[in-house]
């Protein structure tokens, strides 16, 4: 049965709303890669962007966008599995959003506050 219009904003503005509330599980722990040693796959995943890509690395090289071969150097966090990457990015994500809104709440109460003086 299809949503009519009105079904369909009410079911978008909750979604909206269903998503102002922290996530119910923990940080998944990440792989922890300390030295060279064979190539591994997994996910990686950026807090800032919300973007995850299967990758590889082999402790000092990685790839963002293929499993069988490095292409760059460079630090990053590393999960077992898309779940685990999508988790964390979603909790980042999450912590930078309250800091912000906190920041513009912080605001509105000195501009209540001078407009009460």
């Amino acid at each position: 049965m299809a949503m009519t219009k009105a079904d369909r904003a009410f079911v978008d503005a909750l979604r909206i709303e269903l998503a102002l509330r922290w996530p119910r599980y923990e940080m998944p722990p990440n792989l922890r890669i300390e030295k060279r040693g064979p190539l591994i796959t997994g996910w990686w995943a950026n807090g800032f962007t919300g973007h995850v890509s299967e990758g590889c690395t082999d402790g000092i090289n990685h790839s963002s966008h293929s499993t069988t071969k490095t292409s760059i150097q460079g630090a990053g966090r590393f999960w077992p599995t898309k779940l685990d990457a999508l988790k964390a990015v979603r909790i980042e994500m999450s912590h930078r959003f309250a800091r912000e809104l906190a920041a513009v709440d912080a605001r509105i109460a000195d501009a209540e506050a001078e407009a009460a003086t």
